[in-house]
């Protein structure tokens, strides 16, 4: 049985260790975007250097921009792009199934 090349381009992305929390995390303010320091404090455990390598992998997706600001003083901000916010709404039935088979798993192991 052949592998899905769709199902494969999309796990290419979402395997990546940080790639989805950093998605999420984007998705999470109502404006949709945060300076680098933003994100690192936000995502417990990541590196500098991983949220820097995993930022440019996706923006070389086109799931995040990236925006430039000079005056009063230079800021650099990240958002999601608009395939950003259709993956990330894509996930959300996801999310609800790990959740629902969390507590599944739960109440099965309580009735043991």
């Amino acid at each position: 049985m052949a592998i899905c090349p769709n199902l494969e381009y999309a796990f290419q992305i979402l395997g990546k260790k940080w790639n989805g929390f950093i998605l999420h995390y984007l998705s999470t303010n109502e404006q949709m975007e945060y300076s680098f320091s933003e994100l690192k404090k936000g995502i417990t455990n990541i590196t500098p250097r991983a949220l820097s390598s995993c930022l440019q992998e996706l923006m070389e997706y086109g799931l995040v921009s990236k925006e430039v600001t000079l005056i009063p003083s230079t800021s650099i901000s990240y958002r999601l792009t608009e395939q950003g916010r259709a993956l990330v709404q894509a996930l959300r039935p996801v999310q609800q199934w790990a959740y629902d088979y969390k507590n599944s798993e739960k109440e099965n192991t309580n009735e043991k």
